[in-house]
């Protein structure tokens, strides 16, 4: 089912919006590093300030023309629950990311908008038993500011 990436709404109550303490920490971590910025850049992370988050972020490079999305970073979390490391992989070579979905239009999302994003009802396709959905909080960062050049992701699993 293709969605439009525009109908996708911004987190505009993180507290509401945001489930699981996770995504929660992720987000306030995201904020706290931006100040008075839209959008944090990639040197403004330092994983020394979130160690507990690690495990279960992603990184991904935006590629404008044509769009796609690259891997650069993928959390050993995220290992373990689909078996394999994505690292340098595109979006688009991934059956259950690959446009159309909630993932890569929710990713299209976060560039147009330049806002964070927390997809709903994204079923779980790992290969671990006992979780029924995923929670991926999307979140952009920019080099110059404006134009997004990187998502910053987290992605907490719901048990069945």
């Amino acid at each position: 089912m293709l969605h439009d990436p525009a109908s996708i709404q911004p987190i505009r109550d993180p507290d509401g919006a945001i489930c699981r303490p996770l995504n929660a920490a992720a987000f306030g971590y995201w904020n706290s590093i931006r100040d008075s910025r839209g959008m944090p850049a990639r040197t403004d992370l330092d994983p020394l300030d979130i160690p507990q988050l690690l495990p279960s972020i992603i990184l991904l490079d935006v590629l404008h023309e044509p769009r796609d999305f690259r891997y650069r970073l993928v959390g050993t979390r995220w290992v373990w629950h689909f078996g394999r490391d994505d690292t340098g992989r595109l979006m688009s070579d991934l059956p259950h990311q690959r446009a159309p979905s909630r993932v890569w239009d929710a990713c299209c999302a976060v560039v147009a908008q330049r806002r964070p994003h927390l997809p709903a009802d994204i079923p779980y396709v790992g290969k671990q038993p006992g979780y029924s959905a995923i929670e991926p909080l999307i979140m952009p960062l920019s080099r110059d500011g404006f134009n997004v050049n990187m998502l910053f992701v987290t992605v907490d699993f719901t048990d069945s």
